[in-house]
């Protein structure tokens, strides 16, 4: 697979400096705006291409482990009724993680990150709770202890999150974040 996708690759970028090289003959003959878009057609499949490339290698190097081998099993939750100081002064500040799943009971409601502290004025952070600042589950990825990393991965790419939390039935068992996908392609991909 990783065979076929580097020829395409290569053939895709050659194709793609040709298209380069006839946007600068048009800069310099023809029209220049003709021969920037060229150029930034070229430029796109290139990057397209390198790309695909990339998530190709990526993807095989991840895809016999399971999210249990890289999961983080001892996962610190907030509660959703937690005020914003507490939050802060009680997990963010002691932690250090960019973001927690909220848990009410045994039920994985939401995830909270920095990124919704950061969005919260000052003066708020002791009136509001978590529960109105964090990403409601509705709108959540979820994985399982035993999915393949390799489709942890792409639901990465799709959701543009993080972290993902590894539910077994609906109990929280762990947590997976990008940076232990991207740890663990770094040791696959040396070997």
């Amino acid at each position: 697979m990783i065979e076929a996708t580097k020829s395409a690759a290569a053939i895709s970028k050659i194709f793609a400096y040709g298209i380069i090289a006839i946007g600068f003959y048009f800069i310099i003959f023809v029209n220049l705006l003709s021969g920037l878009w060229l150029i930034f057609i070229g430029w796109f499949l290139k990057s397209g291409a390198d790309q695909s490339l990339k998530q190709t290698i990526i993807l095989k190097a991840l895809a016999d482990i399971n999210v249990e081998e890289i999961m983080t099993k001892e996962v610190v939750t907030i509660p959703p009724e937690k005020t914003l100081s507490d939050a802060v002064k009680q997990y963010f500040n002691v932690y250090k993680h960019g973001g927690y799943p909220v848990v009410e009971g045994d039920k994985v409601v939401g995830i909270v990150t920095i990124s919704d502290l950061k969005n919260v004025e000052e003066k708020d952070l002791p009136l509001k709770r978590i529960n109105e600042i964090m990403t409601p589950r509705s709108k959540l990825f979820f994985v399982r202890p035993n999915e393949s990393t390799a489709d942890a991965f792409i639901k990465f790419s799709k959701s543009n999150v993080g972290r993902l939390p590894v539910l077994e039935g609906e109990k929280l068992v762990g947590i997976l974040s990008l940076s232990d996908v991207f740890r663990i392609n770094r040791l696959r991909t040396r070997e």
